[in-house]
């Protein structure tokens, strides 16, 4: 079956990029690498994109004029997050005897001889894609916290766009059901899609005020827009993200947790919630707004749908049928899982006590994942809110100044107020704090009534021998803790009434379980 919106081909240009004496004279072989917008040629150190001959109604490159244009615009665009993977723009000629070749471009181009375009770029291991390092095991915390703290200093510094929010999005809920009906019947199941249209609609219709109103607070804005773990390669200096959307201005001016929410639902898809949950509060602390969250499901959504469509799409291009027949299975799985992210979800509230170096953090973030949709409860750690409220990174330890008795109350207002916000955007909540004074704990239990939430505490306990080895073993944390603070505590810290006491001196899967145990107690959300 043949794809309707390829309008050209371009069998010269796929042939002369297939040269390996167009990528130097050692080089024996090109690797190729297809997706529906594009024809990647790699070869030696060099890498050649070529931009298709195509037109969807979201994507038009139809000329060579377009195509131009996206190439440059590749090149600016991916130069803020990539510099060092941008060479620039070559154009591919044809010459008076018919043949092509690849030209540099500058003045003394002819730019009559033109037929296509490419971006000229520096090649990378690409063992070091995230998506590689995801299958490969080798995806870890570090990673996902340098790509959190990139991604929310990237979205912080983009300039806004004055876009409609709510009407860019309602085009894409729109644009995204009508291709998927051309599909359906052939490549996705009708009374599949018509149940994610039908919940979609609905999401949108729901939210539509809180849409609209992510543009005058200044949170649309020109992003990568096609945030996924194969666009982004780890560097020497950290993960950077490449191949940001070139070819259409809407799809990029977008709401920055809709930027985000492809990358989380890609990670989410893969197997990896954990790595999701983490990304998802660690860039929202450091870029400072939870002002969207109530959005996050129908962005999940809607990106899984863009993957569903895409997914499908491609399985019409391949020639080969395993690999055609491979694109619809995962258009089918993006499909199911874009129905998945739109089912509603109980709002609570988890608090996860203890004394330093009893494991609140491990197991706040064991227990966050688990307690609602993608990508889980949002967890927030005191130690991280600080840092913020401080200006410095997570890592960097802070002096005692910083430990004041007005700098715990501005710490933990500004931990329950961030909880709040969530709560009333409809998402589980899980604080992770010591909570060792009686007025905390009251603050945090009256937030829960305040919101109608259920609330739960789980208190952490171990011998002040553990306690002490575990804090004295940290290294690059939040927590500024050490052994003498963890020793002191034990002296003026009680156990909390109310509060199951979960013993944390064991194996830390045994510990988790014991808590998940007392949450399984947790009463129905009150607002059904």
């Amino acid at each position: 079956m043949t794809n309707p919106h390829i309008v050209d081909p371009q069998t010269d240009q796929a042939a002369l990029l297939s040269e390996p004496r167009l990528y130097g004279p050692a080089v024996a072989g090109v690797e190729r690498i297809d997706t529906h917008g594009a024809r990647v040629y790699l070869g030696g150190d060099r890498v050649l994109k070529l931009k298709r001959a195509v037109d969807y109604p979201y994507m038009d490159l139809s000329t060579v004029a377009l195509r131009e244009r996206a190439c440059r615009e590749e090149l600016v665009l991916n130069r803020r997050t990539a510099a060092g993977l941008y060479r620039g723009v070559a154009a591919i000629v044809r010459c008076p005897d018919g043949s092509v070749v690849l030209r540099p471009d500058g003045p003394g181009l002819d730019r009559t001889t033109v037929i296509d375009w490419v971006v000229d770029m520096n090649r990378f291991d690409q063992s070091r894609q995230l998506d590689r390092l995801a299958s490969a095991g080798a995806l870890d915390a570090p990673v996902i916290d340098a790509l959190a703290d990139g991604l929310a200093d990237f979205h912080a510094h983009a300039a806004p766009v004055g876009r409609d929010n709510l009407e860019a999005m309602g085009w894409v809920v729109r644009d995204n059901a009508a291709e998927l009906k051309e599909m359906t019947g052939t490549v996705l199941p009708a009374d599949r899609v018509a149940e994610l249209v039908r919940r979609t609609d609905q999401a949108f219709e729901r939210h539509r005020d809180t849409l609209a109103g992510r543009t005058g607070r200044g949170w649309v804005r020109r992003c990568h827009g096609d945030l996924h773990l194969r666009n982004i390669v780890l560097l020497e200096d950290g993960p950077a993200p490449f191949d940001a959307i070139d070819f259409n201005d809407a799809l990029a001016e977008v709401d920055t947790l809709y930027d985000l929410a492809f990358l989380i639902m890609d990670l989410d898809f893969r197997g990896f919630r954990a790595h999701a949950n983490r990304l998802f509060a660690r860039y929202l602390i450091r870029l400072g707004d939870l002002s969207g969250l109530s959005l996050l499901p129908l962005y999940l959504a809607i990106r899984a749908t863009v993957r569903a469509k895409i997914s499908a799409s491609l399985s019409l291009t391949l020639d080969d049928r395993a690999a055609a027949r491979a694109a619809r299975a995962e258009a089918a799985t993006y499909l199911d899982r874009a129905i998945a992210y739109l089912e509603e979800w109980p709002a609570r509230l988890v608090v996860v006590g203890g004394l330093s170096g009893t494991g609140k953090t491990t197991v706040a973030r064991a227990l966050a994942p688990d307690l609602d949709s993608c990508p889980g409860a949002l967890h927030l750690r005191s130690d991280a809110i600080r840092k913020t409220l401080a200006g410095v990174a997570e890592e960097t330890r802070l002096t005692a100044e910083h430990y004041t008795g007005a700098w715990h109350a501005r710490t933990f207002a500004a931990l329950h107020h961030h909880a709040r916000t969530a709560l009333e955007a409809g998402r589980a909540v899980v604080l992770d704090g010591v909570y060792g004074r009686p007025a905390d704990r009251a603050e945090v239990e009256t937030l829960a009534r305040a919101v109608g939430v259920p609330f739960q505490g789980i208190w952490l306990e171990t011998d002040p021998e553990t306690r002490i080895d575990r804090v004295s073993d940290r290294a690059k944390d939040a927590s500024d803790a050490d052994a003498a603070v963890a020793a002191r505590q034990a002296g003026w810290i009680t156990e909390p009434v109310g509060w199951p006491t979960v013993p944390a001196g064991g194996d830390v899967s045994a510990v988790v379980a014991a808590a998940r145990a007392v949450l399984g107690g947790l009463p129905v959300d009150p607002r059904n």
